[in-house]
């Protein structure tokens, strides 16, 4: 039955149609040069990535369409996470009509340090270059020109013969709180994090390191309080060698404490391999991967738990598929993982994740997003249970078979296929202007 559901997922979220290749100089389709009216551009790309009311003002030459059936240009944004911590941005130039089958493909690299001005400046200038081999077969191209900026002859030398002192690492540091009361009730949250991250084409290794604290009073009367205290800290290794564009191998651990989970130490950690059945550069648009773990696992816990143990050691294994796609009907992200200890075969995590955004027909799309999991591995229970308080403020994990989340969603859009004016009046608030009691 996994098998056949796996095979229709596939089937449904890769297209069948070859991806676009790079830039290939071809002369506009015949007929182009009589089309009327400016371009009709449809821009997929979301809000947090794109400043859309930027890209209508700066990129003025186009016609913007609310959907992408009424394009002549359909144009796909995706995003990777690139080693020194930055983002690619990958746009993909679709021609519809009359330019059909005449597609492109366009990368902007941002840096770590870069601001939300830097990266829409970016992103507009690759929107620009593209545009212009599908304007160039328009009545646009008699209002259009092209602007070189020359390098400066003692401009920084190219980035392949440039030394980098830190050898491709990247570091992090952050920390944040977060305060709320009233009279009765107060909480604070305070968390912390390290980073070190080096990428390279055959190497990915991260390293990382987590703390967080809660705290929450509560009084239920004159007499009654209630306080809580949560903690918990972790340290994750990754290390990843490139064996080809499909397959991979590495090395993956973590140490951990947490009162939520009863474990004032757990140590995980062993080997790893995993195959992509698509090459690991197209990950930006389809990846299918399948990936497997084997290693142990050491447990000191703070009560004694619900099989009488204080401590415990176990060898453990897990297997999980990834399959994810990003094309123009839409986006999917499907996985099914499953963990297991092998000293008792019962003793068993499987994972089912989903998340969708489709568009049905033109105007109707449907948002989807769920996880189950069946749990059968709570070794770190204790025996003690939890109190009322406890489990009313979610301060104890609780004994489960199974838990679940699901968010759907649906929306229609209709009216005027014309997307182009920016009018940002009384839209910069960032409070209530009006109140009515």
């Amino acid at each position: 039955m996994l098998a056949v559901v796996v095979a229709a997922v596939l089937a449904a979220a890769v297209p069948q149609q070859p991806e676009p290749g790079p830039a290939v100089p071809l002369p506009p389709p015949p007929g182009a040069t009589h089309a009327a009216g400016p371009l009709r551009l449809f821009l997929d790309c979301p809000t947090y990535i794109c400043d859309l009311d930027f890209m209508r003002t700066e990129v003025s030459f186009v016609d913007y369409m609310r959907d992408r059936h009424d394009a002549q240009v359909y144009v796909l944004v995706t995003t990777a996470e690139t080693g020194s911590g930055g983002t690619e941005y990958t746009l993909t130039f679709i021609g519809q009509e009359q330019f059909t089958g005449l597609t492109d493909t366009l990368r902007f690299h941002s840096l770590q340090a870069d601001g939300p001005h830097q990266l829409r400046r970016g992103i507009a200038r690759i929107l620009r270059l593209g545009l212009a081999r599908y304007a160039a077969g328009t009545p646009l191209a008699d209002h259009l020109d092209l602007h070189y900026d020359a390098p400066s002859s003692t401009g920084p030398a190219p980035a392949q013969s440039a030394r980098d002192p830190w050898n491709n690492w990247v570091f992090t540091v952050g920390a944040s709180g977060f305060f709320q009361g009233q009279q009765a009730t107060s909480s604070r949250n305070l968390s912390g994090r390290l980073r070190a991250n080096r990428v390279t084409d055959r190497w990915k290794i991260n390293l990382s390191a987590n703390a967080n604290s809660s705290h929450s009073f509560y009084q239920i009367d004159s007499v009654n309080t209630y306080t809580s205290n949560n903690n918990s800290y972790s340290g994750n290794v990754l290390v990843v060698r490139s064996l080809g564009p499909h397959w991979s191998a590495g090395g993956q651990g973590t140490i951990s404490s947490s009162t939520f989970n009863n474990t004032s130490l757990r140590v995980r950690g062993g080997p790893a391999l995993e195959f992509d059945f698509y090459p690991y550069g197209e990950s930006t648009r389809r990846l299918v991967t399948l990936n497997y773990f084997l290693g142990g696992e050491y447990n000191s816990y703070q009560d004694t738990t619900i099989f009488l143990k204080t401590s415990e050691a176990h060898p453990v294994h897990s297997l999980s598929l990834a399959v994810s796609a990003t094309q123009p009907w839409g986006n999917v992200s499907v996985s099914i993982s499953a963990s297991q200890y092998l000293h008792d075969f019962s003793k068993q995590n499987v994972n089912f994740f989903g998340g969708t955004d489709l568009r049905l027909v033109r105007g109707l799309s449907i948002s989807f997003f769920g996880s189950y999991s069946i749990i059968r591995d709570q070794l770190y229970l204790p025996k003690a249970g939890a109190t009322q308080q406890d489990i009313l403020a979610q301060q104890q994990q609780l004994a489960t078979s199974y838990n679940y989340f699901v968010s759907v969603g649906l929306s229609y859009t209709f009216g005027s296929i014309h997307n182009n004016v920016v009018n940002p009046r009384f839209g910069g608030g960032g409070g209530t202007f009006f109140i009515s009691n």
